[in-house]
């Protein structure tokens, strides 16, 4: 993963380089240049991150953590939602076990259905307080090393050229 993440970097710096070459070989004025659009990564709020985590999060755990991009902790979450559901499901059993006049109770059954409803519960309230702390983790990374991607075109003697711009504040 941290190869191909290096690669793409490498990549768009020598596309960079390559433009602060082509710039320095042509003299444009700065009313030539057009507004380049600028892809950003956005803060995320801490309003929408606990709504997400709460109403919808009811029915599937880790939609907090998916809208502050926590990609790993949410999969975490709706693998261990599945697992709490699959021991209600063994819960809601028939736990009477007839031999003659006799009843037994398997508790065992009741066991699972309890752990399984704690879990669930614990899922739930779990991505609710970790939403709110990888929203704050995704912030202080936008607001201290973040980077921006800037995409534009210059007019020059040969007409216009496609730039790209990258920068990675660190």
């Amino acid at each position: 993963m941290y190869k191909y993440f290096t690669s793409i970097i490498i990549i768009l710096l020598l596309c960079y380089t390559s433009v602060l070459t082509a710039q320095s070989m042509y003299s444009f004025e700065p009313a030539d240049i057009e507004e380049k659009p600028e892809i950003k990564l956005e803060p995320k709020s801490h309003f929408w991150g606990a709504f997400y985590s709460v109403l919808p999060g009811v029915a599937l755990h880790g939609s907090g953590l998916l809208y502050a991009e926590d990609y790993t902790k949410a999969g975490i979450m709706m693998a261990t939602e599945m697992l709490s559901l699959y021991l209600i499901g063994i819960g809601l059993q028939d736990t009477e076990r007839r031999a003659g006049c006799v009843i037994y109770y398997d508790t065992n059954v009741v066991f699972y259905g309890l752990m399984g409803m704690a879990l669930f519960a614990a899922t739930w309230i779990y991505d609710i307080v970790m939403t709110q702390k990888s929203i704050r983790e995704h912030n202080e990374f936008i607001k201290h090393r973040g980077f921006s991607l800037d995409i534009g075109t210059l007019e020059n003697s040969d007409g216009r050229t496609l730039t790209f711009g990258f920068s990675w504040r660190f």
